[in-house]
């Protein structure tokens, strides 16, 4: 006959909550990997801008470059999937929907070196009353009013960034002029021997 073997009660015990525990992982993996981006600090996570600083070849005539996109890098810590899509991104008076992941999917603008710019960017329900701030980027909630090129949607969330100066290339030293040569003085003519006068001879009377 077959014997039928059984585990004790503990094993069952501890082999349940492993189960329990293996599904409630998967389960938070999926809520991470697949969140909306809605808030400041969600987006901030997933956002990297370029162009901000340094002496790239996008800074030039005083001006600055700049181009924003978003990605699941490794401990971003962004709770979207590489993936998966943002639903808009605006530059002044542009729209971007249905926004993916990577540097190539990345929309810029030129603005003055040293001045700020913006960007909108709005997941899921929105940005809410969430906010960020850190030295070189401020985050808030907004309606946009036209930044968008249209009438705008509730709850977005605008990004200002700080811009650094063109380096400024120093001046080459002026060469200097070498020293103004004293006038040239004519040559001296030599002095000619002066003849003696020979005496005028008498003249003969008649």
């Amino acid at each position: 006959y077959q014997r039928r073997v059984h585990g004790t009660p503990s094993e069952c015990l501890f082999f349940f909550v492993l189960l329990m525990k293996s599904l409630l992982f998967v389960l938070f993996v999926g809520v991470c990997l697949c969140g909306p981006a809605k808030l400041c600090g969600d987006q901030q996570n997933c956002l990297t801008v370029t162009g901000l600083t340094g002496s790239n070849t996008e800074c030039s005539n005083n001006k600055r470059k700049v181009c924003i996109y978003w990605d699941n890098s490794p401990n971003s810590n962004c709770p979207k999937a590489s993936s998966d899509t943002i639903s808009h991104v605006c530059i002044p008076g542009t729209k971007f929907s249905t926004w993916s992941s990577g540097s190539k999917n990345e929309h810029c603008q030129t603005v003055a070196a040293g001045s700020n710019v913006q960007f909108v960017v709005k997941d899921g329900a929105g940005c809410g009353s969430s906010t960020y701030s850190s030295p070189t980027a401020q985050c808030s909630a907004t309606a946009a009013p036209g930044f968008c090129g249209d009438n705008g949607a509730s709850n977005e969330c605008i990004w200002t960034y700080k811009t650094e100066s063109c380096p400024v290339s120093p001046t080459p030293p002026t060469p200097s002029s070498p020293p103004t040569p004293p006038p040239t003085q004519p040559p001296t003519q030599p002095t000619l021997p002066t003849e003696p006068i020979q005496p005028t001879p008498p003249t003969p009377s008649k």
